[in-house]
């Protein structure tokens, strides 16, 4: 039983999802933005610490709810809109057409925005 329209749209996402080898670009991308996250931990232990992620699904800390909010706030004032989790987590959730250069410029902002809030 189910809708049989929803089995075409299903494979028409999978079969671009393959030829557009876009997982293999999730991971790419992640790697850089993970890796990024961390060299940042280590110049601003304050607005980022403990990242994780597993290909562009990445979170950090901040130290405090109020520094989360200015650094989120900051980030959106610069054009790369991010998401809050729990108290003092932020996450990334880009799309699958996320590249290794929009992870890049994700981090040159968050640089730019840890440097102003921390």
């Amino acid at each position: 039983m189910g809708d049989p329209s929803k089995m075409v749209l299903l494979e028409a996402v999978t079969k671009t999802i393959k030829l557009g080898n876009l997982l293999e670009l999730a991971a790419e991308s992640g790697n850089i933005l993970l890796s990024g996250l961390k060299d940042l931990a280590k110049k601003y232990p304050r607005a980022c610490s403990a990242a994780r992620g597993l290909g562009t699904h990445c979170a950090f800390d901040c130290d405090t709810v109020e520094r989360r909010t200015r650094l989120l706030d900051a980030v959106k004032s610069r054009g790369l809109h991010l998401g809050g989790s729990g108290e003092r987590s932020v996450r990334f959730r880009p799309t699958l057409i996320f590249r290794p250069h929009h992870a890049n410029m994700a981090l040159d902002i968050l640089d730019a925005s840890m440097k102003a809030v921390n």
